[in-house]
């Protein structure tokens, strides 16, 4: 008896100090994203200031698919996780960048949830499995033994305005790649003959005469030669995620 209430006395206690602040039980989510736009908002009601976050993978080739939080008035405030200033009715929605490979209409699966402000609103195996890529002939729902993975659609400036990069790879040999420049008329799609090289926060991809560099930062930077343009900067509209 007296080793029961060894055991159930802290417990007690940490539960009535965490009540109204632990993290809430994740929620599932699946649907259908437009390629280049967003599906339906799913409202997130929150008490006081808090944490809500959102995980999402898809059939994109590309997996630029993402989670966007809206504010109460409509405003989109993030991306994938933000802290509320205080309570009310916040919204989620998977949205995609443009990709011209992508079909109309791409599937998704993920997760989101909400913690006290400024802590982890997802457990870190379920994010882990809700955002393994789906590959485009998989099942959705399925998982992918895949350690280094790099994705992301961003742009940087250059003297010939916006250079556009689409990149998926991993480190099991996939890699693809697509580059856009419309000013020159500049646009690759390679899905073979490239390789990557991960390295702590950034990846190498080298092949058919293209060498990109994608550096994952507060301020995502790319590094770009082409036998048609050279380049590199911060990214100013997009991002890249590079998870080893």
């Amino acid at each position: 008896m007296r080793r029961g209430l060894t055991v159930l006395l802290p417990v007690a206690v940490a539960l009535f100090a965490w009540t109204g602040a632990a993290a809430a039980d994740p929620t599932s989510i699946s649907g259908t994203v437009p390629n280049g736009g967003c599906d339906g908002t799913r409202t997130v009601s929150v008490s006081g200031p808090s944490r809500i976050e959102v995980q999402v993978s898809s059939t994109s080739a590309s997996t630029h698919v993402y989670g966007e939080i809206v504010a109460p008035d409509g405003t989109v405030v993030a991306k994938d996780a933000y802290d509320t200033p205080s309570g009310g009715n916040y919204g989620i929605r998977v949205c995609s960048f443009y990709a011209a490979f992508d079909p109309p209409n791409m599937q998704y699966r993920g997760i989101y949830g909400t913690a006290a402000a400024h802590q982890p609103a997802l457990p870190r195996q379920a994010a882990d499995i809700a955002t393994t890529p789906v590959d485009t002939g998989a099942v959705l729902g399925a998982t992918a033994s895949i350690n280094h993975v790099v994705y992301g659609h961003g742009a940087i400036r250059t003297a010939a305005g916006l250079a556009w990069v689409t990149l998926r790879a991993d480190n099991s040999g996939h890699v693809r790649v697509s580059i856009d420049n419309v000013a020159r008329n500049l646009h690759l799609h390679y899905t073979r003959g490239m390789s990557a090289v991960f390295s702590k926060n950034s990846v190498r991809i080298t092949g058919h005469g293209v060498k990109l560099t994608v550096v994952d930062r507060a301020r995502d930077a790319i590094a770009l030669k082409t036998s048609r343009l050279t380049a590199s900067g911060t990214v100013v509209r997009g991002r890249f995620r590079i998870a080893l």
